[in-house]
């Protein structure tokens, strides 16, 4: 009696060694997409206390801005960005993030808010999604000024 692997029992244990390895690469690469959506959402998150903080100190640009209203976040498919809202308008320079390959807003793009002066509340509560493959993060700023997270 021979000592060894028929070829048939070689090609089988192949075949199911590749099947596994497929499905731990697909299972990767979706956690990888959802790592991606949930940290644009977290980045958003950051950058939105960011304008409010700079709304509640009254911190002004130093030119073209006699009084300041408060800090204005804009948004378009694929990107927002900050700045200074004074009596003359926006202002100042603007900072303008955007998000990764493959995440966007969800549609409609969410509208332009301002955080107040001194107080850092807004005119109304905003979710602001954002989405990319199967996935969706949200952050939540309440008329209030709360900022949090949901979806996480």
């Amino acid at each position: 009696m021979r000592k060894g692997f028929t070829i048939l029992e070689l090609l089988v244990s192949m075949g199911v060694i590749l099947l596994v390895s497929g499905g731990v690469v697909a299972a990767f690469n979706n956690f990888n997409e959802s790592q991606r959506v949930r940290q644009a959402a977290l980045t958003l998150k950051g950058n939105v206390r960011y304008a409010q903080n700079k709304a509640v100190s009254g911190d002004k640009p130093t030119s073209g801005c006699v009084t300041l209203q408060g800090y204005t976040v804009s948004f378009t498919g694929t990107s927002y960005s900050i700045q200074a809202l004074c009596d003359g308008g926006l202002v100042g320079d603007s900072t303008t993030t955007s998000l990764p390959a493959g995440v966007s807003f969800v549609v409609p793009i969410p509208a332009a808010f301002t955080f107040a002066v001194l107080t850092g509340r807004n005119a109304s509560d905003r979710t602001l999604t954002v989405s990319g493959l199967n996935y969706s993060f949200s952050v939540q700023v309440s008329a209030g000024g709360t900022v949090t997270t949901v979806g996480f």
